[in-house]
């Protein structure tokens, strides 16, 4: 970017006479032409001086005497601020200088002053003239704290504009508040409580009476003071004008008397006129029972004294123990005992004693037969001789029968009836031996199971079906089919299956991990099919000894194959972890960075994550510089993200090992001219055009600048820092490569 505005003077002068070189003069603060921005004719002494930017009248100076300060007015107000000297004014400058802010068009010495904590008018005051105090209403009664003020234009929220409260923390605290009794100057008027108070009777012991005769006035409650006068006894909380009066003895609600009108500790009692100590009669309570009075309410008859709850009850037609019941539990009912066996039947006969002909129960059921009652004997007779509704169950002179629950025939001697006929369920027979199985019986099939099937006394003899065991030399839980028993149970050394391949070992049998062994360890037919020990091997293709990611597990290794993984280019047998890093931009020894440790690059070489940077401290052209970074299999730099332009800027400027000069980057139009805009540049290397950084003002195509660099002005901001730049301009340059 050069260093003028004049771009309008520049364009005035143009002839084939050669150029005189003129140093510029140097006016501080202004931006002037320099020497070798001149073009000019030098004139002769007898030409007037015009301001076009030549030196008309050839002392070696341009424009002399002819030029005037314009001041930048960067927001367009018509005041400037930073000077410069022209011979017109450019765009964006103004004749007129003392603006103060010159990124506010409405902030200028022409300007009003507003209440906006600016100094709008450029006078060094702000808001003069507009403020006023206002005092905090934090309790928002509209009274101020006269403690609390502060200067604004307008009352801000929790303010207001007098300073008359005494107590901001309270709204019902101010001048307009009515004084009440607290203790509190409620009304700001210097007076606490004043015209407010009640009397206090002493209560010590807290009942809510006091005592009468020794009130205090007061504005509060005291501890130990009631409002209530009239306690009579101030030592006992339970006595007070309020209290219940209790049969105590002691004048519990304080009314002068003792014990009249109690509704505590009472009893009740009723008049006993017959002196049974039982009463009768509307109750009466009172705090003791009198003579001729009864604590009860339950007599029946409270004229006989032979009648009364705690008597006994006699046979004699009257409810003596006034339970409402005559002669209960004093009279029986009897039956008819028509065939004289102890046992009645029919209707009862009710009476204190058995009448002649009668019984205690009505539980015979044939009174006409003296042999038919409960609890006699049955008979083979056809009658129910013991009266349990079965006829002739159990009889005396019956036939023994056994239980047959499996009903295989046979029966169970432990169960056994006496019967005239063959129960259901029942055989004659009582030799089972297990009565709860029908295939347990005398004669039955024996089997493997455990049990004595044919009730021989002997359990699983001569077995028919017996499973067949195979011998299992090795003991490892699997049987050689080529020796073989046939028994109920498996004889020692002998198992169940016969799919064992190597009886000699116990390592080998079905379900056995597979090893790499060259054995069928599992005896599926396979050897070292998906052995447990396999190791993995990975495909390389270069054969240097490392493969890529691709693997598999195998028993052994093969051509083409290796034991360490991690190669990173698996056609290019020098690139291979651990490989000697080269500086060609590629990643040697697969270590996902970029030529590090490299010793034989041309330029001082920095890594900045993965990716290599190259930093060329010989001045060349973008194009040279370009095709040098080719030759290095490098590209020249692109900066995708902040992070690396921060990184390059301090690695330029804070590393002894490197220049901080000015360094081409890979972005450029020169394709397509993009003059001042900041979108549509490409870079060099083809990636994408994501982050920019550029400086102020740039680009700004100046006479053709097509090539951008980074740290021209190396005091400047990182992020404030590209600039588009002659591509024929030497200077030094950055490569960068990634892996």
């Amino acid at each position: 970017m050069k260093q003028t505005f004049l771009t309008a003077t520049l364009l005035m002068a143009c002839t084939s006479t050669p150029k005189a070189e003129v140093d510029p003069p140097q006016i501080e603060g202004a931006l002037v032409l320099s020497g070798e921005d001149f073009h000019g004719e030098l004139g002769d002494e007898t030409s007037p001086e015009v301001c076009d930017g030549e030196d008309n009248d050839g002392d070696g100076e341009i424009d002399e005497g002819l030029l005037i300060s314009f001041y930048l007015d960067a927001d367009n107000d018509g005041w400037g601020d930073e000077p410069i000297e022209a011979c017109t004014p450019p765009p964006g400058y103004s004749a007129i200088s003392g603006d103060c802010d010159d990124a506010d068009p409405n902030i200028h010495p022409d300007a009003e002053e507003v209440c906006d904590a600016k100094d709008n008018d450029c006078n060094g005051l702000t808001d003069e003239g507009l403020t006023q105090t206002f005092w905090a209403d934090l309790d928002g009664d509209g009274y101020g704290d006269p403690s609390v003020a502060i200067t604004a234009c307008s009352m801000p929220d929790d303010y207001t504009n007098n300073a008359n409260d005494c107590d901001d923390s309270s709204s019902i605290i101010s001048p307009m508040a009515i004084e009440s009794c607290n203790g509190s100057d409620d009304d700001c008027d210097g007076r606490i409580d004043e015209g407010v108070g009640m009397l206090l009777y002493p209560d010590d012991d807290g009942d809510g009476f006091g005592v009468t005769g020794a009130a205090v006035t007061s504005c509060w409650d005291l501890s130990g003071h009631s409002s209530m006068p009239g306690d009579c006894d101030d030592g006992d909380a339970a006595i007070h004008p309020e209290a219940d009066e209790v049969c105590d003895g002691v004048d519990n609600d304080c009314d002068d008397l003792v014990d009249i009108h109690a509704v505590g500790g009472t009893v009740r009692y009723w008049a006993d006129l017959d002196g049974d100590g039982h009463g009768d009669g509307p109750a009466i309570e009172s705090c003791a029972i009198p003579d001729g009075f009864s604590a009860t309410d339950d007599d029946c008859d409270d004229t006989d004294p032979t009648r009364a709850p705690s008597l006994p009850e006699l046979c004699n037609g009257i409810d003596d123990n006034c339970d409402g019941s005559i002669d209960e539990g004093l009279i029986s009912a009897f039956y008819i005992d028509a065939d004289a066996d102890g046992f009645g039947a029919g209707l009862p006969v009710y009476s204190c004693e058995a009448p002649s002909g009668t019984a205690a129960t009505a539980t015979d059921c044939d009174d006409g037969h003296g042999g038919v009652y409960p609890g006699a004997a049955e008979f083979c007779d056809g009658l129910d001789n013991d009266c349990n509704s079965v006829i002739d169950d159990a009889p005396i002179d019956g036939t023994i029968y056994f239980g047959d629950a499996d009903g295989d025939g046979y029966g169970d001697p432990a169960i056994s009836i006496s019967a005239c006929v063959t129960p259901f369920g029942y055989v004659d027979s009582s030799t089972d031996c297990d009565p709860s199985r029908a295939a347990t019986y005398p004669g039955a099939l024996e089997l493997c199971d455990g049990l004595d099937n044919d009730c021989n006394g002997s359990i699983d003899d001569d077995v028919p079906d017996a499973p067949t065991w195979y011998a299992d030399d090795d003991d490892d839980g699997h049987g050689d089919g080529m020796s073989s028993v046939s028994d109920c149970v498996a004889p020692p050394g002998m198992v169940a299956s016969s799919d064992d391949c190597d009886d000699d070992d116990e390592e080998v049998h079905p379900g056995a991990t597979e090893l790499c062994n060259h054995i069928d360890d599992d005896c599926d037919g396979n050897i070292d099919d998906d052995a447990a020990d396999r190791f993995p091997i990975y495909q390389d293709n270069d054969d240097d000894g490392y493969g890529s990611e691709t693997s598999i597990l195998s028993c052994e290794l093969s051509d083409g194959w290796a034991f360490e993984a991690g190669d990173c280019d698996d056609d290019d047998d020098d690139i291979h972890p651990g490989a000697k890093e080269d500086c060609d931009g590629q990643d040697q020894d697969c270590d996902g960075v970029v030529d590090n440790d490299a010793d034989d690059c041309p330029c001082v070489q920095r890594n900045y994550g993965s990716n290599s940077y190259l930093f060329c401290q010989t001045d060349e052209e973008w194009n040279q510089a370009k095709n040098e970074c080719d030759d290095f299999d490098y590209d020249l730099v692109t900066i995708n993200a902040w992070p690396e332009q921060n990184w390059l800027i301090e690695t330029i400027s804070e590393d002894p090992d490197i220049a901080n000069e000015p360094y081409w980057t890979g972005l450029n139009d020169r394709d397509h001219e993009r003059h001042s805009s900041r979108s549509g540049w490409v870079w060099q290397s083809g990636e994408d055009y994501i982050y920019e950084s550029w400086a102020d003002h740039q680009p700004d195509n100046w006479w053709g600048e097509d090539c951008v660099e980074i740290n021209r002005w190396p005091s400047r901001s990182v992020d404030n820092n590209w600039n588009d730049s002659d591509c024929d301009e030497q200077i030094h340059f950055v490569c960068e490569a990634s892996p």
